[in-house]
Order: structure tokens, then sequence, then C-alpha cells
């Protein structure tokens, strides 16, 4: 989510400043391109798990019907809105394939609903992430404003994350596990970052 957001955002600003103001049209499919990624990045857990209990015939279903799809618009896509057709008819194929794996997995499998405002606060906070971004992006040109609006959009993110709530107590954990292996002393300095984080979203500090 975060991701896609960000680079929706930005797209502009990373086609000309890796490849120059004459390829500006091409932002509009770039930013199709990673809309697509932000369900495919939610239904990769879906596909994993029916991986694991061995239904790939499932998965194999749903990749034959998407493609099937696919074939049936491009004959009206494609052919009149060219490139801009071809991007619509990937991303259409792409949510077909990623919203039916999710549905299945939850109505067949985890037999519950899915989790859909945990879903909703991220995007919302992708969502506000990007914007912000988008808005410093018109104060920092060139390439090296560029990099600055992504890193201040990596800072952003988990901040915007734990003022929304939409952080649980278990993310805290599992985080703070992975930040105890970084080396140089970094394990700190991200330790004391999360307890920041832990007491805004949670109300407690870090153990």
């Amino acid at each position: 989510f975060p991701l896609c957001a960000g680079g929706i955002f930005l797209a502009p600003r990373i086609i000309t400043s890796i490849y120059g103001a004459e390829y500006l049209p091409s932002a509009l499919i770039f930013a199709i391109v990673l809309l697509a990624g932000t369900v495919g990045s939610v239904s990769t857990a879906s596909s994993s798990f029916l991986y694991s209990v061995e239904r790939q015939k499932v998965i194999l279903r749903f990749y034959i019907l998407a493609v099937l799809l696919k074939l049936t618009l491009n004959l009206f896509l494609t052919r009149k809105y060219q490139a801009i057709g071809a991007v619509w008819v990937n991303f259409s194929a792409q949510v077909f394939f990623g919203v039916g794996v999710i549905v299945y997995v939850y109505a067949f499998f985890l037999k519950r609903k899915f989790p859909l405002i945990p879903a909703l606060k991220i995007g919302l906070t992708s969502f506000i992430m990007g914007f912000v971004v988008y808005l410093l992006s018109s104060f920092l040109p060139g390439v090296f404003g560029l990099i600055v609006c992504i890193l201040l959009g990596v800072i952003l993110y988990p901040i915007i994350l734990a003022f929304t709530r939409a952080l649980e107590k278990l993310d805290f954990d599992l985080t703070s596990r992975y930040i105890q292996k970084l080396p140089f002393g970094l394990d700190r300095l991200f330790s004391g970052f999360l307890g920041v984080l832990r007491r805004i979203s949670l109300g407690e500090e870090t153990r």
C-alpha cells in the first residue's frame, strides 16, 4: 500500500526525473500499474495460503478466468485506446484475480469476514502519506528532491499509522524482534523510534 501510494502521487516526478519531461504522458500508465499493485499486495497472502494447503488448482482457475477477461477487454479497449486501454485491461485482470482469490480464501477456508476496517486504515494512511509527500515535492525540485521526498515518506508512514491506530500490539512485538537484530547500534536508534510510535498508538512503551 504505502509503496504504491507514494509511487502514484510521485509518478510524474519519478518519470520526468528518470526519463525526462518528454516521457511525462507515461506517468498515468505508471500510476495505474501501481494502483493494480495495491490489490496484488493484499492478495499475495491469500495466494500463498492456497499454495500452502495444496489448492494450486484454485489459483489456476482464477488465472484462466483473468486471462479470458483480459482477452475480452483487449478487443474493446486496447484497439481503441492503445497504451491507456492496455494498462486498464491489465488492471482489470489483476483486480479480478486478486479480489477473487481473497474472497475465496475468506469464504471457503477461513470462514470469516475480510478485515476491511484495518485494510481501510492502512489505505487511508498510505493516501495521507502520499498526499503529504506530493505537496512537499513541489518545494523540493530535481532528483535530489525526489530522493528526499521518498525518504520523508518512509518516515511519515509509520508515524501516521501510529496516529490512526492502525497498528496492534502484535505488530510492535514482531517489529521489535527484527529491530533487535540490526547491527552498528541501529537497534537502539530504531527501538527508540518504535517506542515513541508505541506510546502514540497503544499508550505503552516498548519493553
